[in-house]
């Protein structure tokens, strides 16, 4: 399947296609990404208050549900719907950089 790229559509990513047939639920993901978002936020947090952060690819959203709590500002850009759709009301993610203010919007925390 990696050596090409044909059973990737248009709403791949947006439909969780690469989580496979089965995608896990969000809280278990949210568990198997805890230590990385923990790792991610003790790297910044010293950093964060009254800053804007753009976490782009933000995958389950463990890491902005930490760093909301001291950032002014917390975006995040994620391509997977049942992401946006499960921490809606919660937390700003949304599904494209242009969403997000665009490039032009000055983010002082830009990360991946």
């Amino acid at each position: 399947m990696l050596h090409d790229n044909a059973h990737i559509n248009d709403r791949f990513y947006e439909n969780s296609g690469m989580h496979g047939s089965n995608p896990i639920p969000m809280e278990a993901w949210l568990c198997e990404t805890e230590w990385d978002d923990q790792r991610r936020f003790e790297l910044v947090k010293a950093m964060l208050p009254n800053k804007r952060l753009l976490d782009f690819g933000c995958g389950a959203g463990g890491f902005l549900r930490k760093v909301q709590k001291l950032a002014a500002e917390v975006v995040g850009v994620e391509l997977e719907s049942r992401v946006r759709d499960y921490w809606s009301g919660q937390l700003k993610i949304v599904p494209s950089l242009d969403s997000a203010g665009g490039v032009q919007r000055d983010y002082s925390i830009p990360c991946a």
